[in-house]
Protein backbone atom coordinates (compact mmCIF):
# COMPACT_ATOMS: atom_id res chain seq x y z
CA UNK A 1 0.00 0.00 0.00
CA UNK A 2 2.60 2.32 0.63
CA UNK A 3 4.33 1.63 -2.37
CA UNK A 4 1.38 2.38 -4.16
CA UNK A 5 1.58 6.22 -2.15
CA UNK A 6 4.29 6.69 -3.31
CA UNK A 7 4.53 5.22 -6.78
CA UNK A 8 1.62 8.02 -7.56
CA UNK A 9 0.98 9.90 -4.66
CA UNK A 10 -2.46 8.75 -4.02
CA UNK A 11 -4.55 6.22 -3.64
CA UNK A 12 -5.94 4.82 -6.58
CA UNK A 13 -9.31 5.08 -6.63
CA UNK A 14 -10.40 1.41 -6.14
CA UNK A 15 -8.68 1.36 -2.83
CA UNK A 16 -11.60 4.93 -1.77
CA UNK A 17 -14.53 2.10 -1.65
CA UNK A 18 -12.62 0.63 1.06
CA UNK A 19 -11.64 3.69 3.20
CA UNK A 20 -15.33 5.58 2.65
CA UNK A 21 -18.47 3.88 2.88
CA UNK A 22 -20.33 4.06 -0.37
CA UNK A 23 -23.22 6.49 0.79
CA UNK A 24 -21.07 8.38 1.51
CA UNK A 25 -19.07 8.65 -1.98
CA UNK A 26 -22.40 9.40 -3.21
CA UNK A 27 -23.27 12.06 -0.98
CA UNK A 28 -19.99 13.63 -1.32
CA UNK A 29 -20.82 12.97 -5.12
CA UNK A 30 -24.21 14.64 -5.32
CA UNK A 31 -23.41 17.81 -3.06
CA UNK A 32 -20.35 18.18 -5.01
CA UNK A 33 -22.83 18.92 -7.93
CA UNK A 34 -25.03 21.04 -6.86
CA UNK A 35 -22.37 23.22 -5.18
CA UNK A 36 -20.39 23.58 -8.45
CA UNK A 37 -23.96 24.16 -10.12
CA UNK A 38 -23.03 21.77 -12.59
CA UNK A 39 -26.30 21.79 -13.82
CA UNK A 40 -26.02 19.33 -16.98
CA UNK A 41 -26.01 16.94 -14.04
CA UNK A 42 -29.45 18.07 -12.52
CA UNK A 43 -31.74 15.65 -14.35
CA UNK A 44 -29.68 12.26 -12.74
CA UNK A 45 -29.91 14.34 -10.06
CA UNK A 46 -33.40 15.16 -9.43
CA UNK A 47 -34.43 11.26 -10.49
CA UNK A 48 -31.93 9.87 -7.83
CA UNK A 49 -33.56 12.17 -5.04
CA UNK A 50 -37.22 11.22 -6.28
CA UNK A 51 -35.80 8.05 -6.35
CA UNK A 52 -35.23 7.86 -2.89
CA UNK A 53 -37.83 10.40 -1.50
CA UNK A 54 -40.65 7.54 -3.44
CA UNK A 55 -38.88 5.25 -1.46
CA UNK A 56 -38.25 7.60 2.40
CA UNK A 57 -40.65 10.18 1.91
CA UNK A 58 -40.24 11.33 5.13
CA UNK A 59 -36.65 12.51 4.47
CA UNK A 60 -38.06 15.80 3.92
CA UNK A 61 -41.57 17.56 3.99
CA UNK A 62 -44.14 17.45 1.25
CA UNK A 63 -42.78 21.55 0.18
CA UNK A 64 -39.10 20.70 0.44
CA UNK A 65 -39.71 17.62 -1.59
CA UNK A 66 -41.41 19.13 -4.72
CA UNK A 67 -39.15 22.58 -4.24
CA UNK A 68 -35.92 20.53 -4.37
CA UNK A 69 -36.94 18.19 -7.18
CA UNK A 70 -38.61 21.04 -9.23
CA UNK A 71 -36.22 23.38 -8.69
CA UNK A 72 -33.51 20.70 -10.53
CA UNK A 73 -35.92 20.22 -13.13
CA UNK A 74 -36.75 23.59 -13.25
CA UNK A 75 -32.75 24.49 -13.96
CA UNK A 76 -32.28 22.14 -16.80
CA UNK A 77 -35.24 23.41 -18.73
CA UNK A 78 -34.07 27.23 -18.44
CA UNK A 79 -30.66 26.03 -19.04
CA UNK A 80 -31.87 24.16 -22.27
CA UNK A 81 -34.24 27.14 -23.03
CA UNK A 82 -31.35 30.00 -22.49
CA UNK A 83 -29.21 27.68 -25.77
CA UNK A 84 -30.76 28.88 -29.17
CA UNK A 85 -29.45 25.32 -30.37
CA UNK A 86 -31.27 23.15 -27.41
CA UNK A 87 -34.72 25.51 -27.02
CA UNK A 88 -36.77 23.47 -28.80
CA UNK A 89 -40.21 21.57 -27.47
CA UNK A 90 -38.25 18.06 -28.50
CA UNK A 91 -35.03 18.99 -26.37
CA UNK A 92 -37.14 20.38 -23.61
CA UNK A 93 -40.63 17.90 -23.82
CA UNK A 94 -39.22 15.30 -21.76
CA UNK A 95 -37.97 17.39 -19.14
CA UNK A 96 -41.65 19.07 -18.78
CA UNK A 97 -42.90 15.61 -18.95
CA UNK A 98 -41.17 14.30 -16.12
CA UNK A 99 -42.24 17.36 -14.45
CA UNK A 100 -45.75 16.63 -15.09
CA UNK A 101 -45.07 13.16 -14.18
CA UNK A 102 -43.83 14.47 -10.69
CA UNK A 103 -47.06 16.49 -10.04
CA UNK A 104 -49.87 13.86 -10.86
CA UNK A 105 -48.21 10.67 -9.08
CA UNK A 106 -48.31 12.98 -6.02
CA UNK A 107 -50.77 12.26 -3.01
CA UNK A 108 -54.11 13.86 -3.93
CA UNK A 109 -54.52 15.15 -0.27
CA UNK A 110 -51.02 16.75 0.15
CA UNK A 111 -50.56 17.79 -3.45
CA UNK A 112 -51.69 21.47 -3.07
CA UNK A 113 -53.05 24.14 -5.45
CA UNK A 114 -50.12 26.37 -5.07
CA UNK A 115 -48.17 23.89 -6.19
CA UNK A 116 -50.06 23.17 -9.35
CA UNK A 117 -50.24 26.65 -9.94
CA UNK A 118 -46.75 27.51 -10.03
CA UNK A 119 -46.38 24.27 -12.60
CA UNK A 120 -48.95 25.95 -14.66
CA UNK A 121 -47.12 29.05 -14.74
CA UNK A 122 -43.71 27.66 -15.19
CA UNK A 123 -45.07 25.57 -17.95
CA UNK A 124 -46.10 28.71 -19.57
CA UNK A 125 -42.78 30.59 -19.30
CA UNK A 126 -41.51 27.77 -20.80
CA UNK A 127 -43.66 28.00 -23.95
CA UNK A 128 -42.85 31.71 -23.79
CA UNK A 129 -39.51 31.29 -23.83
CA UNK A 130 -39.47 28.44 -26.56
CA UNK A 131 -42.13 30.57 -28.86
CA UNK A 132 -40.34 34.19 -28.35
CA UNK A 133 -37.25 34.88 -29.30
CA UNK A 134 -37.31 38.04 -28.24
CA UNK A 135 -38.97 37.77 -24.43
CA UNK A 136 -36.20 34.59 -24.41
CA UNK A 137 -33.56 37.41 -24.67
CA UNK A 138 -35.18 39.73 -22.29
CA UNK A 139 -35.67 37.18 -19.69
CA UNK A 140 -32.34 35.91 -19.25
CA UNK A 141 -30.61 39.54 -19.26
CA UNK A 142 -33.15 41.20 -16.55
CA UNK A 143 -35.36 38.17 -14.80
CA UNK A 144 -33.13 35.21 -14.59
CA UNK A 145 -30.11 36.53 -12.75
CA UNK A 146 -32.46 37.94 -10.06
CA UNK A 147 -35.00 34.97 -9.96
CA UNK A 148 -33.03 31.73 -10.93
CA UNK A 149 -29.43 33.38 -10.18
CA UNK A 150 -27.68 33.21 -6.31
CA UNK A 151 -30.34 32.73 -3.81
CA UNK A 152 -32.14 30.23 -5.97
CA UNK A 153 -28.92 28.12 -6.10
CA UNK A 154 -28.75 28.75 -2.46
CA UNK A 155 -31.94 27.19 -1.88
CA UNK A 156 -31.19 24.25 -3.78
CA UNK A 157 -27.96 23.82 -2.03
CA UNK A 158 -29.77 24.27 1.36
CA UNK A 159 -32.70 21.71 0.75
CA UNK A 160 -30.19 19.26 -0.95
CA UNK A 161 -27.80 19.62 2.37
CA UNK A 162 -30.75 18.77 4.30
CA UNK A 163 -32.11 15.71 1.79
CA UNK A 164 -28.06 14.02 2.17
CA UNK A 165 -28.18 14.98 6.02
CA UNK A 166 -30.99 12.93 6.69
CA UNK A 167 -30.01 10.50 4.31
CA UNK A 168 -26.82 9.51 6.04
CA UNK A 169 -28.92 10.13 9.54
CA UNK A 170 -30.93 7.20 8.32
CA UNK A 171 -28.47 4.81 6.58
CA UNK A 172 -25.36 5.70 9.84
CA UNK A 173 -21.91 4.30 9.32
CA UNK A 174 -21.42 1.68 11.58
CA UNK A 175 -18.65 2.88 13.97
CA UNK A 176 -15.61 0.00 14.90
CA UNK A 177 -17.37 -1.14 17.75
CA UNK A 178 -20.63 -1.87 16.09
CA UNK A 179 -18.86 -3.51 12.96
CA UNK A 180 -17.14 -6.07 15.60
Amino acid sequence: MSKILMDHGFLPLSSLRLIVPPLQLVSAALWEIVKQGAVMYYGLLEEFVTSVLETVPELLTYTERVQLAMGLRAKVVLELCSNRDFASPQAIQPHLSRINTYITHQDKETSSSEVKASVTNFLKLVQTLVDDQCQRDTFYQKIFPTVFGPKYDSALLALMRKFLFNLQKLLPVPNLEQSV
